[in-house]
């Protein structure tokens, strides 16, 4: 018994240790991706980081329904500079993704996305996605707090009707 007591207080330090926040005080930055209608075939969805001053690297793992959303392509966001986007779609319906700077440049300043992200609707039905895993980092290594909106649905916009009209001769 004594043995738990001893090792429980050194394991609660140790994981104490790995929550470093930068900025303490400071709101966390929000990595969201917008609610944007669907239409049927290629679309653009920007994933979205509130603050990119004093990040150097983020990564986070997104999930779709690869029955209704086809990847096309990762851009690289409007914060970005000199960084490098890595991805993992190894799994289907998942892109683990990773940005970071080979020379450790912060961000752009202010709001903007991270990477834009193109798909293609392969299906008339909604979509939903969902962020996981969201961490960053900031100068100097330090974790940065960061919260992920997740769970996100992409309305369906169905394609208005079109209407013809014969003109001519009976």
């Amino acid at each position: 018994m004594s043995r738990i007591a001893i090792i429980f207080p050194v394991v609660l330090s140790l994981c104490s240790l790995s929550f470093q926040i930068v900025g303490e005080g400071d709101a966390p930055r929000r990595l969201s991706v917008p609610a944007t209608a669907v239409e049927r075939g290629q679309f653009t969805i920007p994933v979205k980081l509130s603050e990119g001053g004093g990040i150097v690297a983020v990564q986070f793992e997104l999930f779709f329904d690869s029955d209704i959303l086809e990847l096309v392509e990762v851009l690289p966001g409007s914060l970005l500079t000199d960084h490098e986007v890595v991805l993992n779609t190894t799994f289907v319906g998942n892109i683990g993704t990773l940005i970071v700077s080979r020379n450790l440049t912060d961000f752009q300043p202010g709001p903007g996305s991270v990477v834009e992200i193109v798909f293609r609707n392969i299906a008339d039905e909604d979509a939903e996605l969902d962020i996981f895993n969201a961490v960053a980092s900031g100068t100097g290594g330090a974790n940065v707090e960061i919260e992920a909106r997740t769970t996100i649905v992409l309305p369906f916009t169905r394609p208005k009707a079109s209407t013809s009209v014969l003109i001519g001769r009976a």
